[in-house]
């Protein structure tokens, strides 16, 4: 038999799960539309527009000196490329797998509220807590 706590309790987590679920969905669409803007109208994302701004081809990337001659590295306009898409995949993963989290919790939510053990669709035996309050 359900306290009624316990009703509150899965109502709360009921919600807060569709709201994870909902919340991840959503970064996960906003993701998606950004990673097409930046390969179709990079000049329009505002973060690309300011990297750019700062990083230059034919910038100074390493100097030195080898047997006593000055070396220069510069950016290329390939090596710039090449770091943007490194930047660019690292970014993306990274918050693939915080959606993915969102959207994992939120759905683990739900199956708890709604009263299912994990895989086999039976309603779970109420633990007994008694035991515990003396």
């Amino acid at each position: 038999m359900e306290q009624p706590s316990d009703a509150f309790v899965r109502k709360f987590v009921l919600v807060f799960g569709v709201v994870l679920v909902v919340f991840g969905g959503v970064i996960l669409f906003y993701i998606g539309y950004l990673v097409f803007q930046v390969i179709n109208h990079p000049e329009e994302v505002r973060i690309v527009e300011h990297i750019l701004a700062q990083f230059k081809s034919g910038d100074l990337a390493f100097y030195g000196n080898l047997e006593e001659k000055r070396f220069t590295i510069h950016f290329a306009e390939p090596l710039k490329t090449a770091i943007f898409l490194f930047l660019g995949m690292l970014i993306v993963w990274v918050l693939a797998r915080i959606v993915q989290s969102l959207i994992s919790g939120g759905l683990k939510m739900l199956s708890f509220a709604m009263g299912r053990s994990k895989g086999t669709g039976e309603t779970p035996r109420p633990y007994d807590l008694s035991e515990l309050e003396s």
